[in-house]
């Protein structure tokens, strides 16, 4: 099974697209899992992923969150439109893309 991790400031505001790129997975027949935490608990959560996603309000911490995973996953920040918007497909195709799939 394939990990996404969501990162954003306190975890709840990636809450929706989160369950929408569940629902969009399962519908594909994917193997996926994305999961949305808070930016101050990824050092306990980030190996249990396969790629982590940064909220675009965050996502001028990403050469700081490669250094604090020590480049181990792929990180990148999700497109404010696609954010804005609850693009559950966009995103779930740069998680894929960035996993290799």
């Amino acid at each position: 099974m394939k990990k996404v991790l969501l990162v954003c400031n306190d975890g709840m505001s990636t809450g929706f697209l989160t369950n929408k790129m569940n629902d969009l997975a399962k519908k594909m027949g994917m193997d996926c899992q994305v999961r949305a935490i808070s930016e101050m608990t990824l050092d306990r959560e980030w190996e249990d992923s396969d790629c982590i996603l940064l909220g675009p309000q965050i996502g001028y911490l990403r050469d700081g969150v490669e250094k604090r995973i020590q480049g181990k996953r792929p990180v990148e920040a999700i497109s404010p439109v696609d954010y804005g918007r609850v693009n559950a497909e966009n995103v779930l195709k740069q998680a894929q893309r960035m996993m290799g799939e």
